[in-house]
């Protein structure tokens, strides 16, 4: 799958690969991972005879960046950020996952081991079933006969996600289960814990404090403050992004990290296109910020966020903080 600018004036073009995993511990036929790795391409003779669009060296070695869709969102919802992300040089990976939705019907998701959600069992495994898998392709791709031989970057990763995919990510940004993750990011995502599970009435459950996060929140979040009744709150409260970043702690590790709240932007502010395939759209509110200025804010605030903590490059940092101190769209403060 490629895409290329119809212009020179234009962004460069993305090459897609397309792989295929089994899903661990999963029964047929919901044991198959669909992945697509998106990398920055240049418009030149193709590697095969397919159309393969061959990789942009200088770019290279690419940071790996792994992105979870939300709840029955189809991936090609976030193309436009792994195009965005992948032309600043990084190996931007996402999936398909078709399995068990709770608590008893079959859809699109981004794979969860629920039983590890409980007080007795959080903290013993990651959350996310779907994160060592994908990153088996990674190497995979990144060693074998192919576009990507010898360009990946597989020490250097990032977990991104949206809506229940961040929350997913983030619990599992853990260096106990994935050491080689360097940053974690989510829109729309929190890390409140379900009374369901036995916790008490507002029990926000900790980042683990080993990498720094971005975390985007929407003023017109429908999705998010109904979910409050899963967590013994009610519409009162404060926002529970928020207080997912305040259970950051203040190290080396975190610093850099940032909370974002996008002054009209709601649930699917991110989804491109916005139309009626998006997942309980009833039950979002209206947007009052027009999508495309939003995607335009979380894809700029991301690539820097990325730049600066998977390249290291410091001006990468001065520069995300200088987009995220620009009112009255977004309001932010860092860790």
């Amino acid at each position: 799958m490629t895409s290329t600018a119809p212009n020179d004036e234009l962004p460069a073009p993305t090459q897609t690969l397309v792989r295929a995993v089994r899903v661990p511990d999963a029964s047929a036929p919901y044991d198959t991972l669909h992945v697509t790795l998106t990398y920055p391409a240049l418009d030149s003779d193709p590697v095969d005879p397919v159309g393969t669009l061959p990789p942009d060296v200088a770019l290279a070695p690419y940071p790996v960046v792994v992105w979870s869709p939300g709840m029955n969102v189809d991936p090609s919802y976030y193309r436009w950020l792994g195009e965005r992300v992948a032309r600043a040089g990084f190996l931007f990976v996402t999936f398909t996952n078709v399995g068990v939705v709770p608590p008893s019907t079959y859809g699109l998701t981004p794979g969860a081991d629920l039983s590890l959600a409980k007080p007795d069992t959080f903290g013993t495994g990651p959350i996310g079933t779907l994160f060592a898998p994908l990153l088996d392709v990674v190497a995979s791709v990144a060693v074998e006969d192919g576009p990507l031989q010898g360009l990946v970057d597989v020490e250097n990763v990032a977990f991104g996600g949206h809506s229940a995919g961040g929350t997913i990510s983030l619990n599992s940004a853990d260096h106990r289960y994935f050491p080689q993750v360097r940053a974690a990011f989510a829109y729309a995502a929190h890390t409140m814990a379900s009374t369901m599970f036995g916790w008490p009435p507002g029990t926000v459950l900790p980042l683990s404090g080993d990498c720094p996060v971005l975390l985007f929140s929407a003023t017109r979040d429908g999705l998010v403050a109904a979910s409050a009744r899963f967590y013994g709150e009610g519409a009162e409260r404060v926002d529970p992004i928020e207080r997912t970043f305040e259970t950051l702690p203040e190290n080396a590790a975190t610093a850099g990290s940032w909370f974002v709240s996008i002054d009209g932007a709601n649930h699917f502010s991110v989804a491109c296109p916005q139309d009626g395939g998006l997942p309980r759209r009833r039950d979002d509110l209206p947007a009052s910020a027009e999508a495309a200025e939003v995607r335009a804010l979380v894809g700029d605030a991301t690539v820097q966020f990325l730049q600066n903590h998977l390249r290291k490059t410091p001006a990468a940092g001065e520069a995300l903080a200088a987009l995220l101190h620009q009112p009255p769209l977004v309001s932010a403060r860092p860790r």
